[in-house]
């Protein structure tokens, strides 16, 4: 669900990173249940065909307007995610290597690694270390956060439903602006 609001003028200061030109916010909620379901439907799965091929047009067209402004596009690596992986703490399947903006974070010259929290997306870096390791030798800072344990005791299933979630975004619209409009 989208809901757009407007911003009161005394709160756009206080929520800039939110704040749109236009001076609204979006909200967009999860339903933590769906993408549990789809996760553990579609992790190991391949995109498919027929999404790859609508994306890779834009995919293209985004790299060759990126080069045109002199930036260097590098792409990861392939990795077969269909292979269930297993540590010591947990047996998963993977999910995909599509969204780096979730595990790292470029600061100036130090690139940050985050640990993915959820099971399937536990082995999504690698990928990435051959970039990372060239950044690296080529005077790159690279921080790798520690990767937690996933054991089963580290999970909470009694965490808010996405009704009680909805709830508290009502709550965040009203407090915004005390109106909202959903948008498509």
């Amino acid at each position: 669900m989208l809901c757009t609001c407007s911003v009161r003028e005394t709160k756009k200061g206080e929520i800039p990173a939110v704040t749109h030109a236009d001076g609204t916010a979006r909200i967009q909620l999860v339903d933590s249940r769906k993408l549990t379901l789809y996760i553990k439907e579609n992790g190991g799965k391949p995109f498919s065909a027929e999404i790859v091929q609508k994306a890779a047009p834009d995919l293209e067209e985004l790299c060759h307007v990126l080069e045109g402004e002199g930036v260097n596009v590098r792409r990861p690596e392939i990795i077969d995610c269909s292979q269930p992986y297993k540590t010591s703490d947990f047996e998963a399947s993977g999910q995909y290597g599509a969204m780096p903006r979730d595990l790292l974070l470029v600061v100036g010259n130090e690139i940050i690694e985050a640990p993915m929290a959820w099971r399937s997306r536990f082995f999504e870096y690698p990928p990435y270390r051959t970039l990372l390791k060239e950044y690296f030798w080529h005077g790159a800072k690279w921080t790798a956060a520690p990767k937690p344990l996933r054991s089963d005791n580290l999970y909470d299933e009694s965490y808010p439903t996405c009704s009680e979630s909805m709830n508290a975004s009502r709550k965040l619209a009203i407090t915004l602006n005390g109106s909202r409009k959903t948008t498509t």
